[in-house]
Order: C-alpha cells, then sequence, then structure tokens
C-alpha cells in the first residue's frame, strides 16, 4: 500500500506560478462577497427608509395615545377647623418611599406631592362585570369578550384576585366593562377612577371602563390590541398612574407586549402603603 502524503506537503510541491493564481482568485472572491454584502446591506436600509411610519392605535408599536385616562380626587382644600380626620393619615418621605416602587411616584416630577389612593382590602377579591358586546356573529362577540377578559386578567392577584362575570349577578360589581362603537381617533380604551376621604376613610369607586369597537382605521380591534388595552386600563382602576418606560404596559402609548417586571412591582408597591397617606418631596 503506497502511503498518502499529509495535504500541507502536497500544498508544498506546488509551483510559485500556482499559488500566485490561487492567491489572486482567493483575494477577488473576498472583495465580490464583501461588495455584495454592502449592497445587500444599503437596499436593506433602503427599503426600510420608505416603510409605512407605525400606525397611531393602541396596544401596537408607534400609538400616539392609549386612553383618555382621568383620576377625579378629593382631599386638598379641606381645612383643619372642619374636621380633622380629613387630613391625610400619615406623610412619606418621598427619598424613602419611592425607592424601588416603580412609576408609583411619576407625578411627583411635575407636583410636590402625591396622596395615596387605592382600593381597600376590604373590597378584595374585586368583581369584574364583563357582558357580551353587540356585534354579530356571536362568535365575534366571544372572541372580543374573551380578549378583553385576557388583559384584565394579567392583574389578577396583583393585588387582589379578580371575580369575572358575564351576566348580571346579585352581588354589585365594582367595575363594569361597557363596549361603546367608537371613542374617537386612536383611542381604545378609557378608565376613570373617583376618590374622596369620608372621615379618614378613602372612598375609592371606578365609574367609567370603556372598550372601543373600532380602531382609528374602523375596523374591530385584533386580540393583542384588545388584550393589552384592557390591560392598560384595569391598571388604572387599580390606581396606578401612567408609566415612563416604554416596556411596561402602563406606558401611555402602551408599546409593550405584556405586563412587565416592573408594572407588577408598582401596583405592589402601591398597595403596600397606607390609603390614603401623603407622599411629599
Amino acid at each position: 500500500m503506497q502511503e498518502r502524503k499529509p495535504a500541507w506537503d502536497r500544498w508544498g510541491r506546488l509551483s510559485p506560478t500556482s499559488l500566485l493564481v490561487i492567491l489572486i482568485l482567493s483575494t477577488g472572491t473576498m472583495i465580490w462577497l464583501s461588495q455584495r454584502s454592502r449592497a445587500g446591506r444599503a437596499r436593506m436600509d433602503e427599503e426600510l427608509s420608505r416603510a409605512p411610519a407605525p400606525t397611531g392605535e393602541c396596544g401596537i408599536p408607534g400609538t400616539q395615545g392609549c386612553d383618555g385616562f382621568e383620576a377625579v380626587g378629593e382631599l386638598t382644600g379641606v381645612s383643619t377647623a372642619q374636621s380633622a380626620s380629613r387630613q391625610p393619615s400619615a406623610r412619606l418621605s418621598a427619598s424613602e418611599t419611592c425607592r424601588n416602587s416603580g412609576y408609583l411616584c411619576q407625578t411627583l416630577e411635575s407636583q410636590d406631592s402625591l396622596v395615596v389612593v387605592r382600593w381597600p382590602e376590604s373590597a378584595f377579591p374585586l368583581r369584574i362585570h364583563v357582558p357580551l358586546p353587540a356585534v354579530e356573529p356571536a362568535s365575534l362577540a366571544r372572541e372580543l369578550r374573551s380578549a378583553a377578559v385576557s388583559g384584565l386578567m394579567a392583574w389578577s392577584g396583583h393585588p387582589s384576585e379578580l371575580i369575572i362575570s358575564e351576566r348580571s349577578v346579585a352581588t354589585p360589581a365594582d367595575i363594569v366593562i361597557e363596549w361603546v362603537p367608537d371613542l374617537g381617533g386612536q383611542i381604545l380604551g378609557q378608565a376613570r377612577y373617583e376618590w374622596e376621604n369620608r372621615d379618614g376613610q378613602i372612598i375609592f369607586r371606578v365609574p367609567s371602563f370603556l372598550l372601543s369597537l373600532r380602531t382609528g382605521r374602523g375596523s374591530y380591534p385584533s386580540r393583542d390590541q384588545l388584550q393589552l388595552t384592557a390591560a392598560h386600563e384595569m391598571g388604572h382602576a387599580l390606581g396606578l398612574p401612567h408609566s415612563d418606560s416604554p416596556e411596561d404596559v402602563m406606558f401611555p402609548t402602551n408599546t409593550a407586549r405584556s405586563l412587565s417586571v416592573r408594572d407588577y412591582r408598582t401596583v405592589e408597591a402601591l398597595y403596600r402603603l397606607t390609603n390614603g397617606a401623603l407622599i411629599v418631596r
């Protein structure tokens, strides 16, 4: 059997001319591949620059506004001569209270104090009535309701278990979801809470929780859009403000895909504090 020479030995016996030809061909191939790569990247950049801008609908990137959230409260301006019990039950330092509390103290960037208002523990578990929307076919109505319920339930256990009902029951619901044909513009959801300090006790309620059946394009919202919108509005219904990070579902334009660790941290921080306490800078 003839012994086979190793590859490096065979290459070493090539003539100088052959080696020069191989070197020239290899260099030319690398230059050609590099030029193709640069040309491909250039075409990709050009295509991206021509891509349409994101639409302004709630629940998808590029939204121009998710809701018309409004919080109504009554506490400031109450005279101590009227009732000392109507004053904040505690004064908390923002430097200590707002540490590791997510975006709970976000509004303190534009104001000197913040009143802690939320559902009292006696209201738990929260009961939410989610009727079927009046749309046809029935399968579409069930799909829309299912998406909304999924968004609401993302908060279940944070801080309260949620009891969802489709039909009115004997026990009044704490929150009633109302389906509306259109909220105007790009708005898909709108929540409003009210509170008052009644003889030292915070009374918290959600008189309005609206979900739109139409997007800015006039079509029904997708499952993802509706689910995220319901989750965003439920955060407000729990007493949360808007977030300052697009990664959180409570960011005003709702560019997140699900509730974040920071969303959960913020609601947990809110419900650890004394209801009615005053956080001051």
